[in-house]
């Protein structure tokens, strides 16, 4: 890779402000940008891996990521409802609005989430504005039924090489607010792509220990 001096910007940080191109996982660490609008990693060119950075995806691109885990499980009828509802439209002169106040929820973690690595979080959001919430299984049929809110489920996984569980997460975020058209859902989770990590389960005969990484 070559580029004249007078054609890069060094001495710039992404604080997850960047993406890597091949990957999607977010970014933390020096950059440069290069005149043609191009953004990669390290100090400068031929320095480091200078993986190719892009802007974190949006609405207007496009996506390879498995988002089958957007489908509901079977045993719920979640009925989505389109984001760009307004409120007028879902209130007005509509008899079967139910009164909805969701209640802030904070995963536990159970003993069966643990050994099968992974454990669906249920994430709310307002219809008419762009406010999240993050709610348990029990609060979503709520949530839906008073036609204000609309459910986003994620398969997170939490156990794996650190790096691959960062990166299917952030994929399976940044699919949603594709598949959905909307925006902020990673903001609001603060990008923590390794929340509840829990490290390598090692079989040994038929004991499981568990190596945890904070």
């Amino acid at each position: 890779m070559y580029y004249p001096k007078n054609q890069i910007e060094t001495g710039l940080y992404s604080r997850n402000d960047l993406q890597i191109k091949s990957t999607l996982e977010y970014y933390t660490g020096v950059y440069f940008k290069t005149s043609d609008g191009k953004f990669f990693s390290g100090p400068e060119p031929n320095v480091g891996q200078n993986l190719e950075l892009i802007k974190p995806i949006n609405r207007q691109q496009k996506v390879t990521a498995d988002v089958s885990f957007l489908t509901p499980p079977p045993r719920a009828d979640y009925r989505f409802i389109s984001p760009n509802l307004t409120y007028s439209s879902l209130t007005n002169q509509n008899p079967n609005i139910r009164s909805y106040t969701p209640t802030p929820y904070y995963p536990i973690l159970s003993p069966t989430d643990k050994m099968n690595g992974e454990f669906m979080r249920y994430f709310i959001k307002k219809s008419n504005e762009n406010v999240y919430y993050e709610v348990n299984q029990s609060q979503v049929d709520r949530a839906v039924a008073s036609t204000l809110y609309f459910p986003i489920p994620v398969n997170w996984v939490i156990r794996g090489k650190l790096e691959d569980v960062v990166r299917q997460n952030s994929i399976q975020i940044g699919a949603a607010e594709i598949e959905l058209k909307i925006q902020g859902l990673g903001k609001f989770i603060g990008y923590r792509f390794g929340e509840f990590y829990i490290g390598w389960f090692i079989k040994i005969g038929y004991v499981y220990s568990n190596k945890c990484f904070g």
